[in-house]
């Protein structure tokens, strides 16, 4: 069980960082746009991913009722993990198959 719990712990972690990246590049986008954009140095704090990480670390907003799977889920959700590691990781992808958000 503790096993399993530590890889939840990552693969949340994982998600957690790929949104917060996401987060970190869009800003970024608007900021070189901007015409008024200016080059500065962010003190520890003073974004918006700090401000989740710190949520993150103090569990502040986490649910007080408890989030459990079952035997029979847990063991499917490690089989899908373990199933991942099958596939090679590509070199690159190109961007018409990766497809994206907000296309159809």
């Amino acid at each position: 069980m503790a096993g399993y719990r530590w890889i939840c712990q990552i693969a949340l972690g994982a998600l957690m960082t790929g949104a917060l990246a996401g987060c970190a590049q869009h800003s970024e986008r608007d900021s070189v746009n901007s015409a008024a954009a200016q080059p500065r140095m962010l003190a520890k704090g003073d974004t918006v991913a700090d401000s989740w990480l710190q949520i993150q670390r103090e569990g502040s907003q986490a649910s007080t009722n408890p989030q459990r799977l079952s035997a029979q889920e847990q063991e499917l959700a490690s089989q899908r993990w373990l199933d991942s590691f099958t596939h090679p990781i590509p070199d690159f992808f190109e961007r018409d198959e990766a497809g994206g958000f907000g296309e159809e």
